[in-house]
């Protein structure tokens, strides 16, 4: 039986990818360049490696920090290309939603085998190269947590191309860690004047 997240926080959801792209705007693209954001990076990896990066800028309170090293968690686990290390950060009933394809699927063995085929790649196949989370914004109630942001990804390939995606994703604390509940993004390709 499958189950559906509460109307109160897909409004939830919704209120804070609202608010968070009305702030994006007001932003300068600059601002990610600024010399006051902190970015947390991992070591430079061989071209053929996933390269990830969190990009931001002030200071958050301790429960958001927590929120915000679970997300850093994931990425880790995607810049390793360790399953294992990704499936630790999922709920049991993680849902991803893909605004772009109309796509939604359900549960951890569905969001591993996208993962497996959609980020990591194959080798026959254009695979992602780089990817950056600009400023999330964390809000938190009770046990549950919605970050929202900016990203960008780099497929490589004979024709290299760039994306740009506003993410939200929703957090579930059990037994004191934040799991991944829901992924949702919607990638575009940026122009090569941007």
């Amino acid at each position: 039986m499958r189950s559906f997240i509460k109307p109160a926080a897909i409004f939830q959801v919704l209120l804070v990818s609202s608010l968070t792209a009305i702030a994006a705007n007001a932003e300068s693209p600059a601002a990610e360049k600024n010399g006051s954001s902190r970015a947390q990076s991992r070591a430079e990896k061989p071209a053929e490696s996933l390269k990830v990066e969190i990009v931001t800028s002030g200071t958050h309170d301790k429960e958001s920090q927590e929120v915000l090293d679970a997300l850093a968690k994931l990425l880790e686990g995607l810049e390793h290309k360790d399953l294992k290390e990704i499936e630790a950060c999922l709920s049991e009933k993680v849902t991803k939603i893909d605004e772009q394809s109309k796509q939604v699927l359900y549960g951890k063995a569905e969001i591993l085998e996208d993962i497996k085929k959609n980020v990591l790649g194959t080798a026959s196949q254009h695979k992602i190269s780089s990817l950056v989370v600009y400023n999330p914004f964390i809000s938190i109630k009770d046990d549950t947590a919605m970050v929202s942001f900016r990203a960008t990804k780099e497929m490589s390939g004979s024709s290299p191309s760039k994306f740009e995606s506003w993410c939200s994703e929703v957090f579930e604390r059990k037994n004191g860690n934040w799991l991944v509940l829901q992924l949702r993004t919607h990638w575009k390709p940026i122009s090569a004047n941007q």
